[in-house]
């Protein structure tokens, strides 16, 4: 493939497996990119959809339901959000920041003010980020910025094979003839959380459902096969 790609990102949404991903596969690639003059777009800088020429782009995105429930069990062991009230129930919580957590995941796709990943606050609180909250979503352009991402995962392929395709396949795509190597010896797992499992294997049908129809664009997104890496591309 002929490709003018000069920058790479990942552009990692907060609770749905970017943690795991740069240390399996993005750390290593983006090594291999800066040495062939390829600008890294620092993963701990979340830049929102960045309406940026010849930037090749990769993101992951999780089950709604489970997103949503890792998003509160982060904010409930975290002492750092006493304010946030984090000894509300998950769907007590669930209803007071709706406006907040609905569509969360694409919402990072239509953002773009720039900040620190490592400030967890403006990813987190409703309360510091109004505009997020309040984002008006175009599902036309959602779409077209989603179709736009080059390497899309979802949860559930992030494992040790796929990984290690989606390197070689961004390799190629640089027209950069390396070989990856997969870190296998990570320091951390993702969607690891005892709490979140608590929680989740909890819920009813009936929150379930609530859960999925709040996040309409999301669901809709996460569910569409044809949208994500295939591991014969």
């Amino acid at each position: 493939m002929n490709n003018n790609y000069k920058t790479f990102y990942h552009l990692q949404i907060a609770k749905c497996g970017g943690t795991y991903l740069n240390n399996i596969l993005i750390n290593q690639i983006s090594d291999i990119l800066l040495n062939n003059g390829i600008r890294v777009i620092d993963g701990q800088e979340h830049l929102g959809w960045k309406e940026k020429e010849k930037t090749y782009t990769v993101s992951c995105l999780r089950d709604p339901v489970k997103r949503t429930v890792s998003h509160y069990a982060y904010i409930y062991k975290d002492t750092s959000f006493n304010y946030y009230e984090n000894t509300l129930s998950f769907i007590t919580w669930v209803e007071k920041y709706k406006e907040f957590i609905s569509n969360y995941q694409i919402k990072n796709f239509l953002y773009t003010r720039n900040f620190p990943l490592k400030d967890s606050l403006e990813f987190f609180s409703p309360g510091r980020n109004k505009n997020f909250m309040l984002m008006e979503i175009d599902k036309t352009f959602a779409m077209d910025r989603i179709s736009n991402i080059n390497i899309l995962l979802k949860d559930n392929q992030l494992n040790n094979q796929t990984c290690e395709n989606v390197g070689k396949k961004i390799l190629k795509d640089f027209n950069i003839v390396d070989s990856i190597k997969i870190n296998t010896n990570k320091d951390h797992d993702h969607n690891i959380n005892n709490r979140s499992l608590q929680i989740y294997n909890n819920l009813t049908k009936k929150e379930i459902n609530y859960l999925y129809e709040i996040n309409s664009l999301d669901s809709e997104i996460y569910f569409s096969e044809e949208l994500y890496f295939k591991n014969n591309d």
